[in-house]
């Protein structure tokens, strides 16, 4: 240990040194040709990796554009239609559950009373008025059939005495 020779001789440290020095190079050009292609398939990679990269941060970038310009100009009408929505659906619920019973049973008792109306209507006053005129036809009916009765038995009865 230390910066010694640790009793070697010059000659052989320097044999040893191009010994080792000899491997180290075999063993590096050893690898060299599948190195070389590795890398190069890596720089190839690296090389479509990047314009794929490219063409999606462009289109990223049209997109965020898109958003920020839509933020910049139409955050307030979005933030005013969504209050607007908010507030027409809970209209339509309060609506619905505060009046909307009081609306039908509004609408049910007008439309019973209609009908108690015009039920009461036909009997007191359509009803009468239409027996009346079944009677006064069925009497006229009647009276012309009599007269018709009367003008036959006349007129054989006129037949006869001129004879």
């Amino acid at each position: 240990y230390g910066k010694g020779l640790h009793g070697c001789t010059n000659s052989e440290v320097i044999e040893l040194l191009q010994a080792y020095a000899s491997t180290r190079i075999q063993a590096f050009f050893r690898g060299y040709k599948y190195r070389y292609k590795y890398n190069e398939v890596k720089r190839r990679f690296k090389k479509i990796m990047y314009i794929i990269k490219l063409s999606h941060y462009q289109a990223w970038l049209v997109l965020t554009r898109h958003n920020k310009f839509t933020k910049q100009y139409c955050w307030r009408k979005i933030v005013a239609w969504r209050f607007y929505v908010k507030r027409m659906k809970y209209l339509r619920e309060y609506f619905r559950i505060g009046y909307w019973p009081f609306f039908v049973w509004r609408r049910y008792a007008n439309q019973s009373g209609k009908a108690k109306e015009k039920a009461k209507f036909l009997i007191t006053r359509v009803y009468p008025t239409l027996l009346l005129l079944k009677t006064y036809n069925q009497w006229k009916n009647y009276i012309i059939s009599e007269v018709n009765i009367k003008n036959k038995i006349k007129y054989y009865n006129d037949k006869l005495e001129h004879k």
